[in-house]
Protein backbone atom coordinates (compact mmCIF):
# COMPACT_ATOMS: atom_id res chain seq x y z
CA UNK A 1 0.00 0.00 0.00
CA UNK A 2 1.51 3.23 -0.65
CA UNK A 3 1.24 6.13 1.76
CA UNK A 4 -0.69 8.56 -1.20
CA UNK A 5 -3.58 6.25 -1.22
CA UNK A 6 -6.54 7.77 1.03
CA UNK A 7 -7.72 5.17 3.59
CA UNK A 8 -11.36 3.90 2.56
CA UNK A 9 -14.17 1.43 3.95
CA UNK A 10 -17.30 0.70 2.68
CA UNK A 11 -19.66 -0.03 5.90
CA UNK A 12 -22.37 -1.74 5.51
CA UNK A 13 -25.49 -0.47 8.20
CA UNK A 14 -27.99 -3.74 8.42
CA UNK A 15 -27.97 -7.26 10.57
CA UNK A 16 -29.35 -10.36 9.52
CA UNK A 17 -30.74 -10.93 12.67
CA UNK A 18 -33.13 -7.45 12.15
CA UNK A 19 -35.07 -9.73 10.38
CA UNK A 20 -35.51 -12.94 12.86
CA UNK A 21 -37.01 -13.84 16.07
CA UNK A 22 -33.58 -13.97 17.74
CA UNK A 23 -33.17 -10.06 18.12
CA UNK A 24 -36.67 -8.62 19.28
CA UNK A 25 -35.61 -5.60 19.79
CA UNK A 26 -34.95 -5.27 16.31
CA UNK A 27 -38.52 -5.56 15.74
CA UNK A 28 -38.92 -1.98 17.00
CA UNK A 29 -35.39 -0.33 15.61
CA UNK A 30 -32.72 -1.61 13.52
CA UNK A 31 -29.74 -3.11 15.42
CA UNK A 32 -27.01 -0.43 13.96
CA UNK A 33 -29.01 2.52 15.68
CA UNK A 34 -30.30 0.26 18.88
CA UNK A 35 -28.51 2.19 21.75
CA UNK A 36 -25.11 0.58 23.70
CA UNK A 37 -23.36 2.78 26.30
CA UNK A 38 -24.77 5.79 24.76
CA UNK A 39 -23.85 5.46 20.96
CA UNK A 40 -25.34 3.47 18.58
CA UNK A 41 -23.49 0.51 17.20
CA UNK A 42 -23.09 2.57 13.43
CA UNK A 43 -21.24 5.09 15.24
CA UNK A 44 -19.13 2.32 16.90
CA UNK A 45 -18.51 1.40 13.93
CA UNK A 46 -17.43 4.30 12.40
CA UNK A 47 -15.18 5.00 15.36
CA UNK A 48 -12.96 2.00 15.23
CA UNK A 49 -12.63 2.84 11.68
CA UNK A 50 -11.37 6.55 12.05
CA UNK A 51 -9.26 4.83 14.94
CA UNK A 52 -7.59 2.03 12.07
CA UNK A 53 -6.55 5.54 9.65
CA UNK A 54 -9.82 5.54 7.64
CA UNK A 55 -10.58 8.79 6.01
CA UNK A 56 -13.64 8.32 3.41
CA UNK A 57 -16.18 6.13 4.49
CA UNK A 58 -19.26 4.93 1.88
CA UNK A 59 -22.09 3.68 4.40
CA UNK A 60 -24.99 1.34 2.40
CA UNK A 61 -28.22 0.69 4.35
CA UNK A 62 -31.73 0.13 4.18
CA UNK A 63 -33.62 0.57 7.22
CA UNK A 64 -34.07 3.62 8.91
CA UNK A 65 -31.97 5.83 6.47
CA UNK A 66 -32.91 9.23 7.88
CA UNK A 67 -31.93 8.51 11.15
CA UNK A 68 -28.64 6.89 10.16
CA UNK A 69 -27.79 10.25 8.10
CA UNK A 70 -29.24 12.50 11.16
CA UNK A 71 -26.29 10.32 13.16
CA UNK A 72 -23.48 10.28 10.75
CA UNK A 73 -23.98 13.87 8.86
CA UNK A 74 -20.86 14.35 7.36
CA UNK A 75 -18.20 12.54 9.36
CA UNK A 76 -16.38 16.01 10.27
CA UNK A 77 -17.58 15.22 14.39
CA UNK A 78 -14.66 12.28 13.54
CA UNK A 79 -12.12 13.80 11.17
CA UNK A 80 -13.64 11.56 7.76
CA UNK A 81 -15.51 12.20 5.46
CA UNK A 82 -18.81 10.10 5.42
CA UNK A 83 -21.25 9.59 1.98
CA UNK A 84 -24.32 7.69 2.32
CA UNK A 85 -26.01 5.48 -0.28
CA UNK A 86 -29.93 4.56 0.74
CA UNK A 87 -30.73 0.78 -0.88
CA UNK A 88 -33.81 -0.89 -1.57
CA UNK A 89 -33.34 -3.57 0.61
CA UNK A 90 -30.44 -5.79 1.71
CA UNK A 91 -30.27 -7.85 -1.56
CA UNK A 92 -28.49 -4.39 -2.66
CA UNK A 93 -25.75 -4.69 -0.53
CA UNK A 94 -22.95 -6.68 -2.60
CA UNK A 95 -24.63 -5.86 -6.12
CA UNK A 96 -23.39 -1.92 -4.93
CA UNK A 97 -19.78 -2.71 -4.33
CA UNK A 98 -18.22 -2.96 -7.85
CA UNK A 99 -19.44 0.86 -8.43
CA UNK A 100 -18.59 2.36 -4.82
CA UNK A 101 -15.32 0.96 -4.56
CA UNK A 102 -12.51 2.83 -4.92
CA UNK A 103 -10.15 2.96 -8.30
CA UNK A 104 -7.37 1.68 -6.87
CA UNK A 105 -5.95 0.28 -4.15
CA UNK A 106 -7.71 -1.68 -1.29
CA UNK A 107 -10.72 -0.47 1.04
CA UNK A 108 -12.10 -1.85 4.44
CA UNK A 109 -15.81 -3.70 3.76
CA UNK A 110 -16.95 -3.42 7.57
CA UNK A 111 -20.39 -4.40 8.98
CA UNK A 112 -22.15 -3.01 12.24
CA UNK A 113 -22.73 -6.38 12.93
CA UNK A 114 -19.85 -7.37 14.57
CA UNK A 115 -17.89 -4.14 16.13
CA UNK A 116 -14.19 -5.02 14.90
CA UNK A 117 -11.38 -3.05 16.97
CA UNK A 118 -9.09 -2.25 13.78
CA UNK A 119 -5.89 -1.28 15.71
CA UNK A 120 -3.44 -1.30 12.34
CA UNK A 121 -3.69 -0.39 8.84
CA UNK A 122 0.12 -2.69 8.02
CA UNK A 123 -1.99 -5.62 6.96
CA UNK A 124 -3.99 -3.13 4.31
CA UNK A 125 -3.90 -5.89 1.46
CA UNK A 126 -6.61 -7.51 -1.16
CA UNK A 127 -7.52 -10.57 0.19
CA UNK A 128 -6.67 -10.02 3.70
CA UNK A 129 -9.86 -11.07 6.17
CA UNK A 130 -10.35 -9.62 9.63
CA UNK A 131 -11.66 -11.92 12.32
CA UNK A 132 -11.32 -13.02 16.24
CA UNK A 133 -9.56 -14.95 17.12
CA UNK A 134 -11.35 -18.65 17.59
CA UNK A 135 -12.36 -19.34 21.38
CA UNK A 136 -14.63 -22.70 20.79
CA UNK A 137 -14.62 -24.75 17.95
CA UNK A 138 -17.61 -26.38 18.86
CA UNK A 139 -19.46 -23.51 17.91
CA UNK A 140 -20.26 -23.40 14.24
CA UNK A 141 -22.04 -20.04 13.65
CA UNK A 142 -20.11 -17.92 11.31
CA UNK A 143 -19.04 -15.29 12.60
CA UNK A 144 -19.92 -11.55 10.30
CA UNK A 145 -15.93 -10.22 9.82
CA UNK A 146 -14.57 -7.27 8.10
CA UNK A 147 -12.01 -7.86 4.93
CA UNK A 148 -9.77 -5.71 2.88
CA UNK A 149 -10.79 -6.05 -0.95
CA UNK A 150 -10.41 -4.16 -4.08
CA UNK A 151 -12.63 -4.22 -7.21
CA UNK A 152 -11.54 -7.50 -8.50
CA UNK A 153 -12.65 -9.53 -5.12
CA UNK A 154 -15.49 -7.34 -5.18
CA UNK A 155 -16.75 -8.39 -8.45
CA UNK A 156 -16.30 -12.38 -7.14
CA UNK A 157 -18.08 -11.68 -4.35
CA UNK A 158 -20.85 -9.83 -6.37
CA UNK A 159 -21.33 -12.37 -9.12
CA UNK A 160 -21.74 -15.20 -6.48
CA UNK A 161 -23.06 -14.05 -3.13
CA UNK A 162 -25.75 -12.05 -1.39
CA UNK A 163 -25.63 -9.81 1.95
CA UNK A 164 -27.09 -13.05 3.77
CA UNK A 165 -23.86 -15.03 3.12
CA UNK A 166 -21.58 -12.31 4.59
CA UNK A 167 -19.34 -14.68 6.58
CA UNK A 168 -19.06 -17.65 3.74
CA UNK A 169 -18.26 -14.88 0.59
CA UNK A 170 -15.25 -13.40 2.78
CA UNK A 171 -14.05 -16.62 3.74
CA UNK A 172 -13.99 -18.07 0.11
CA UNK A 173 -12.78 -14.62 -1.25
CA UNK A 174 -9.73 -14.19 0.93
CA UNK A 175 -6.57 -15.84 1.10
CA UNK A 176 -4.95 -14.64 4.43
CA UNK A 177 -6.44 -14.07 8.29
CA UNK A 178 -5.48 -11.76 10.32
CA UNK A 179 -6.97 -11.96 14.00
CA UNK A 180 -8.55 -8.70 15.23
CA UNK A 181 -10.76 -7.90 18.62
CA UNK A 182 -13.97 -8.10 17.72
CA UNK A 183 -17.57 -7.67 19.64
CA UNK A 184 -20.61 -9.67 17.99
CA UNK A 185 -24.36 -8.34 17.29
CA UNK A 186 -25.48 -11.48 15.98
CA UNK A 187 -27.51 -11.72 19.04
CA UNK A 188 -27.63 -9.79 22.79
CA UNK A 189 -25.16 -12.30 24.80
CA UNK A 190 -22.21 -10.49 23.68
CA UNK A 191 -23.79 -6.99 24.09
CA UNK A 192 -24.82 -7.71 27.70
CA UNK A 193 -21.38 -8.88 28.67
CA UNK A 194 -19.90 -5.78 27.43
CA UNK A 195 -21.77 -3.79 29.53
CA UNK A 196 -20.31 -3.21 33.64
CA UNK A 197 -22.47 -4.31 36.02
Amino acid sequence: MTSAHTLCAILIAGSPADDTERTPLAQEIPLHLTPLLGKTPLVFAVQALVEAGITHITCLGWDEPEQCQAQLQSGLQWGCHITWHSLSGPRQAFARLVDLAPAEGPFLLATTCSLMRVSSTNTAQPGTLLEPPATDTSDCSPLWNWAWLDRQLCQEISASHHWHEWPQALASTCHSRVPAQALSLMDGNDLLNAIPR
